[in-house]
């Protein structure tokens, strides 16, 4: 039996509207869209209004509870990004398995009187966001976009390499791809060119 019942949905300037649905058919719509970590939520709006600035696009792959899997579609499938419920990680895969990551970008948010600070960071240096919301994008979602911007956009290929047990990726550009005789693979990034 379902029964009436008014629920929340989030829109784009991320204040709530009512809306009445039946349980359990709306509740399994609003959970397909909107994820229910505030973290998750928070990148979703960050990202809807950065993506015209970004170099290169970024669309959801997969998402679970407990993280959203992204990708760059005009990129190499070996480059995978996860937003989980505290950081940004982007990894390099290749044949099946986690070479490395070549970037991280993470902040726990811990309250204080005027607001919220980055447990991670220096507290004598810590900035004060006035929401957690403000703190994600200050330290994790805006140095993502900066690092798609910057190192991203510059590099021409993936250089993994192999030793024993051991690997290690790293990106490199049009002018360094010739000093990497040593990689196991090049794998170039840019997929339609």
């Amino acid at each position: 039996m379902t029964q009436n019942v008014t629920t929340e949905i989030i829109n784009k300037s991320g204040k709530c509207q009512g809306h009445r649905g039946t349980m359990p058919t709306r509740a399994k719509q609003l959970k397909q869209v909107f994820p229910r970590r505030r973290i998750h939520r928070a990148f979703l709006r960050w990202l809807s209004e950065m993506q015209p600035y970004l170099a290169t696009p970024l669309r959801i792959a997969s998402r679970t509870d407990r993280c959203i899997e992204l990708c760059f579609p005009d990129k190499t499938a070996s480059l995978r990004i996860y937003l989980t419920t505290w950081e940004i990680v982007v990894a390099v895969e290749h044949e099946g398995k986690c070479w490395d990551l070549l970037a991280d970008f993470d902040a726990i948010a811990t309250r204080v009187p005027a607001g919220y600070i980055c447990k991670l960071c220096d507290p004598k240096a810590a900035t004060i966001y006035p929401s957690r919301e403000a703190l994600w994008t200050g330290e994790i979602f805006n140095p993502f976009g900066d690092w798609i911007n910057g190192v991203l956009s510059k590099a021409h290929a993936i250089a993994i390499y192999q030793d024993e047990g051991t690997t290690w990726a790293e990106l490199i550009s049009q002018e360094a791809l010739p000093n990497h005789p040593d990689a196991t693979h090049l794998i170039p990034i840019n997929v339609t060119a």
